[in-house]
């Protein structure tokens, strides 16, 4: 950390030269904002702007082809043009361009009119000092931070519901967690009265940031999100026990980039519920072929994951990223241990590249292979699917996600359960349907 002014104005809004050389700024030294650029080697202070109403830098452009030859005849480093924001009135703001190299108006001592620089002398009856010293006798005790004795309450909200004569009840939630984010608890559930046993529900969450890795602990059992699954919606009942694990990779660090390992160790009973009479069918094609039977039973699995992904920050990655870069890969496999029956090894790998085409066009191409062996529950098969994964489209970069195992080939309507598959597609962002290229 470097202090690059003494502190006694407010300076602020850097903006730094494209070559990264030199720093302009803005100070309220004259009361009302001036421009000022600062040499990184000279370690030298200018002014650039001297105007009583403000003038603001807002950025730096750098030096067209005419201003570079201009240079380079005259032996000196093209230094491009800031551009500034004044307000003449205070109806109306402007833009200018300024030469960084001008001089400004030779009087240093600018008297500001009080119309303009009456608000910055307002002050409040009683300030804080910058520096406190220390007072000793205010200090009763010394101990080592206790993270687990912190763990504070944020919110709790129960809710009654009612669902027929047969079905009501209190449902709610409740959070805890810890001021460093070194732990983090939620819970929520639901409690029906007729039928306590069968149709009561709960799902608990912690979240461990004080060792490494991160860990996560939960325990559930719950209708897990509804899917498409051959002709109609799939919902399971599971209950289990999750310890989810990821541990960020110093080793592959760079601007915008990360990697991280990540683990999961799983049991859960999975019950397919009763769906005949939800939309059954109505995504059928006549002929088409039918999946097998969801079938219930317990799983005990462990996977192992490798994820890497790099993207610089743009305003609009959610609707419209101009790059992105990720690789995923993970092997799971499950055992029949703890009474489980499903016994199965898969290889997962997938990736995704956001290339650029023509302007700001752009053309995503996303590729995964996937093998698998055993004999895992057969909704869980790997191949093609007839419809896409239902996935909530949440702010944030592009998605690399795996979520179920079969993936819909888009351009195609039927189903493929296989031990091996491969797909690549390229679609052009905003130009349409997406193009099949296998």
């Amino acid at each position: 950390m470097t202090a690059l002014t003494p502190g006694r104005h407010d300076d602020r809004r850097p903006v730094w030269h494209p070559d990264g050389e030199r720093l302009a700024y803005t100070s309220f030294r004259d009361d009302v904002p001036n421009t000022f650029v600062y040499d990184l080697d000279a370690k030298t202070h200018r002014r650039v702007t001297n105007v009583v109403t403000g003038a603001t830098a807002t950025s730096w452009l750098p030096p067209d082809s005419s201003a570079r030859a201009k240079a380079d005849s005259l032996g000196e480093t093209a230094a491009g043009r800031l551009v500034v924001t004044a307000t003449p009135s205070q109806t109306r703001d402007q833009a200018y361009f300024v030469e960084p190299e001008r001089t400004p108006h030779s009087n240093d001592s600018v008297h500001v009119p009080a119309a303009y620089s009456d608000w910055a002398k307002a002050r409040p009856p009683r300030t804080i000092p910058r520096r406190i010293a220390s007072d000793s006798s205010l200090v009763t005790g010394r101990s080592d931070y206790n993270s687990w004795a912190n763990i504070t309450h944020v919110l709790s909200l129960p809710l009654p519901y009612y669902n027929g004569p047969n079905e009501w009840g209190v449902a709610g939630l409740t959070v805890w967690n810890e001021p460093l984010g070194k732990h983090a608890l939620a819970l929520a559930g639901s409690a029906s009265f007729p039928s306590p046993l069968d149709n009561s529900y709960f799902l608990a969450s912690y979240v461990n940031n004080q060792f490494w890795p991160t860990l996560t602990l939960s325990g559930y059992s719950f209708p897990y999100t509804a899917r498409i699954y051959d002709g109609s919606f799939l919902v399971e009942d599971r209950t289990g026990l999750d310890l989810s694990m990821r541990w960020p990779l110093d080793a592959f660090s760079a601007p915008y980039a990360g990697a991280s390992l990540l683990g999961r160790l799983r049991y859960a009973a999975v019950d397919p519920l009763e769906t005949d009479d939800l939309l059954y069918g109505a995504f059928d094609l006549p002929g088409s072929p039918r999946l097998p039977e969801p079938e219930r039973g317990e799983v005990t699995q462990l996977t192992l994951g490798f994820q890497w992904k790099r993207q610089r920050p743009y305003r609009f990655n959610n609707v419209h990223p101009l790059d992105g870069l990720g690789l995923r890969a993970a092997v799971t496999g499950a055992a029949d241990v703890l009474g489980a029956e499903s016994r199965y090894l898969r290889g997962d790998l997938a990736s995704y590249a956001v290339v650029p085409a023509f302007g700001k066009s752009r053309l995503f191409v996303y590729g995964r292979a996937q093998a698998q062996t055993g004999d895992p529950l057969m909704q869980n098969y790997i191949g093609f699917s007839r419809y896409d994964a239902i996935r909530p489209g949440l702010p944030g970069a592009t998605p690399l996600a795996l979520g179920a195992g079969a993936e819909r080939v888009r351009g195609y309507r039927r189903l493929g359960g296989v031990s091996r598959a491969a797909l690549a597609k390229p679609r052009h962002a905003g130009a349409g349907r997406p193009r099949v290229v296998g």
